[in-house]
Parts: C-alpha cells; sequence; structure tokens
C-alpha cells in the first residue's frame, strides 16, 4: 500500500513474478522514468513480468511502452482469495469502506 505511486525496478530479472496486492492511493503502479531520463534501450530487455494478486491505483498502470522499453509479456491473474480474505484496507466487493485512516507525518 503506498500514498502515491508504486515503482518497479528498472532493471529487474528478465522474467519477473510477483505476489502481492498492491495499492497506489493517489498514483501508478508500474515503471516511471526519473525526471529527463530516457528509457532507451535496456542491455538484455525484459520478456515476461507476472503478478498473481491484485492491483488498485489512482491513475494507470504500466509495465511495457510504445517504444519498446518494458516487459515485452504482461501476465496480471486476480488471487480470488483476496475477495474473501483480503489484506487490512484493502478494497473488495461490490463497495467497501476505510474504518480508519490515520496521516502519519
Amino acid at each position: 500500500m503506498a500514498e502515491d505511486s508504486i515503482h518497479l525496478l528498472r532493471y529487474s530479472k528478465p522474467d519477473l513474478h510477483i505476489d502481492a496486492a498492491m495499492l497506489a492511493q493517489s498514483g501508478n503502479i508500474g515503471w516511471t522514468a526519473p525526471s529527463g531520463y530516457y528509457w532507451g534501450n535496456t542491455i538484455v530487455p525484459p520478456s515476461l513480468i507476472t503478478i498473481n494478486g491484485a492491483l488498485v491505483s489512482n491513475k494507470r498502470m504500466g509495465f511495457g511502452y510504445t517504444n519498446g522499453a518494458g516487459y515485452t509479456n504482461r501476465e496480471l491473474i486476480f488471487d480470488a482469495d483476496l475477495v474473501i480474505q483480503p489484506p487490512p484496507m484493502f478494497p473488495a466487493g461490490e463497495s467497501y469502506a476505510i474504518d480508519l485512516w490515520d496521516e502519519i507525518e
């Protein structure tokens, strides 16, 4: 769970597998280039990302881009067990409510 975005490392394994329920409150989930940085060609282009779980974000989800940077293949598998036993404060079902939200400074 992130207040803003959840970012993955650019140089990860060629075949990356993630088991997680991810929630980005006000941002996105995926790759984001640092300011002034060009994704360009990678030495070993990543080929497959598999996410088994759930993704919730305020903005887009992105693991690949039209210029060829990023994962060539993406497998997003919803874990149905998250409907029955979701992590604390994770939205599930037709509607949800947050019992308590404290901002930590």
